[in-house]
């Protein structure tokens, strides 16, 4: 007796949840993501290799995202943005968690100005945004494998990947939207930058490194160090406006007590 080829769909968890079955189905079989991952590179990740710490390039294109994101809603009332936080997703096993490098989230007002993770439903919604700046061992422990099936599970809307080496992803900059079915749909600007319905750009500079921007006036926000800079001229200039009121109202002083002196009248 012949059976039936078995469809991922019969291997539904009871919760609903996608079981292991079913997510290496789609893992393999995504195309979007076969589109996009590089070809001939394994996909798991050595132990040894897990425990090594970041490269130079990957903690300054984190960080280049993480000020920009900051000063691209720093004017818009309701948007968080956090690195490195844990983000915990399911409720039926509360101690999973993933951590991106980047997120977006609108979460209540109330949300402590402190925290030490995110969990999904109990401090507020999916993160609207995620951003994973990739290399060869981030792709291997899944940045575009498990971790895209994994947030579009979650509901995340928008998942930016960057890679400004292209040692792993040749147009050094992936961004999936999710469609309305829940899948992914990759979008691209002509120029190989990346347009965000929250109303920023990502692209890669002359220069091999990240930019944000506004979208509508294509306005770049500042790097981590531009920032720093920025900052440490507005210190020198608004020293040097005080010390110009301070010799003005020197001056002001010494003239008025002069024309004084000048005014009075001789004794008789």
């Amino acid at each position: 007796m012949k059976h039936a080829k078995a469809s991922p769909d019969d291997a539904l968890a009871l919760n609903g949840q996608m079981s292991w079955q079913q997510q290496l189905w789609e893992l393999e079989n995504d195309p979007v993501l076969n589109r996009i991952r590089p070809k001939g590179m394994p996909w798991a990740c050595d132990d040894e290799e897990s425990k090594m710490g970041e490269s130079t390039i990957h903690t300054l294109s984190a960080d280049i995202l993480l000020y920009g994101l900051l000063f691209h809603f720093g004017l818009r009332a309701g948007f968080r943005v956090f690195a490195n936080l844990s983000l915990h997703f399911s409720q039926e096993e509360p101690n999973l968690f993933v951590t991106p490098d980047v997120m977006v989230v609108r979460p209540p007002p109330e949300l402590p100005a402190q925290l030490s993770s995110y969990r999904i439903r109990e401090q507020g919604p999916a993160p609207v945004l995620v951003c994973e700046v990739l290399s060869p061992r981030t792709f291997r422990e899944g940045d575009l494998t498990t971790k895209p099936l994994q947030y579009r599970q979650i509901g995340i809307d928008e998942y930016l990947v960057a890679d400004p080496t292209g040692q792993v992803l040749a147009e050094r900059l992936a961004f999936l939207k999710r469609r309305a079915d829940g899948h992914w749909r990759p979008q691209q600007d002509a120029d190989g930058g990346v347009t965000s319905a929250l109303g920023f750009r990502v692209v890669l500079e002359d220069d091999g490194q990240l930019r944000v921007l506004d979208a509508q006036t294509g306005k770049p926000y500042a790097r981590p160090l531009e920032a720093e800079s920025e900052a440490e001229a507005r210190r020198k200039a608004e020293e040097k406006v005080r010390q110009l009121q301070e010799e003005l109202a020197s001056f002001r002083a010494k003239s008025a007590k002069k024309a004084k002196g000048k005014g009075r009248r001789p004794k008789t």
